[in-house]
Parts: C-alpha cells; sequence; structure tokens
C-alpha cells in the first residue's frame, strides 16, 4: 500500500502545467493526506503556496518569490486556530507581525527586522495593551506598563 501511495504522489506531483514554465505542485505526507501545494517555476516555488498539518488542516499559507517566502503569510495551530501572521521579506520575517495566544487572540504585536524583534513588542491580555517593550538588534532596551508612559514616552497619541 505504501509503494501506491508513494507512486501516485509523484504521478500527481506536476497536476497543472501553464505552458510558461509554470506548473501547480501538490505533495502528499506518507499516508495520502496533502503536506503542501503550490505553484513551481524553474524548480524553485513561487506564487500562492498552502502547506498542511498530518491532520489536513492548514499549517500555513503565503506567497513564495524564488523560493522564499514573501508578502504576507498566516500560520495555524493543528486545530485551525490561528497562531502568527505577518510579512516576509526576502525569506526573512519583517514589519509588523502578530502573535496568537491558544485561544486565538492576539497575544503580541512586534516589529521585526530579518527575523529579530526590531523597534517595538506590544502585549495584549484581552484586547488591551498591557505591557510595551522596545527591542534593538533583537536585545531589549526598554520596557513598560503603563499605556500613558509609553505613548508619552515615544509620542504616540493614537496607540490603543
Amino acid at each position: 500500500m505504501k509503494a501506491v501511495v508513494v507512486v501516485s504522489a509523484l504521478l500527481m506531483a506536476a497536476l497543472v502545467n501553464t505552458g510558461d514554465g509554470e506548473r501547480f505542485v501538490r505533495y502528499y505526507y506518507h499516508d495520502g493526506v496533502t503536506k503542501a501545494e503550490g505553484w513551481v517555476s524553474a524548480s524553485k516555488r513561487t506564487g500562492y503556496w498552502h502547506h498542511y498539518h498530518t491532520n489536513g488542516v492548514v499549517q500555513s499559507k503565503g506567497h513564495y518569490k524564488d523560493n522564499m517566502r514573501t508578502d504576507y503569510w498566516y500560520f495555524f495551530e493543528t486545530n485551525g486556530i490561528p497562531k502568527r501572521e505577518g510579512h516576509y521579506q526576502k525569506g526573512e520575517m519583517y514589519g509588523w507581525w502578530l502573535f496568537y495566544d491558544p485561544q486565538g487572540n492576539v497575544d503580541y504585536k512586534c516589529q521585526l527586522i530579518d527575523g529579530k524583534k526590531q523597534g517595538y513588542c506590544l502585549k495584549y491580555a484581552n484586547d488591551q495593551l498591557v505591557s510595551a517593550v522596545k527591542y534593538e538588534n533583537g536585545k531589549r532596551i526598554k520596557e513598560w506598563f503603563s499605556l500613558q508612559s509609553f505613548k508619552r514616552e515615544n509620542n504616540l497619541k493614537d496607540l490603543k
């Protein structure tokens, strides 16, 4: 049975060929559950992709360019609850990212450059900002537990 699944996975790898060198591919786990699907061009992932957990629930979805993650990505737990989401630039986490707690509520909003915390990381509880930390090159510089002092010291008027 395993040989049949492997052979069928290999046969099903290239499902759609657009004629311009791009083709839609689908990869499978050993038990036949879809592992990933998306577009390939010149043997590199490109365009929109979905990756799946072994139970078939979406694990992540987003764009690739030249085999590197780019643009906006979403990541999910095995039960489908959001885990994190944000931008990639040249394969690295970049800009504002949202990180979720196990119930799917926003836990943190953090600024990242090249996958490291750079700027502010805001901690939330019950949809309320409870603390903030400033980072430089991934190192903690300062932390605030008062929203008023954080806004005043950083000249932020409209932050909630």
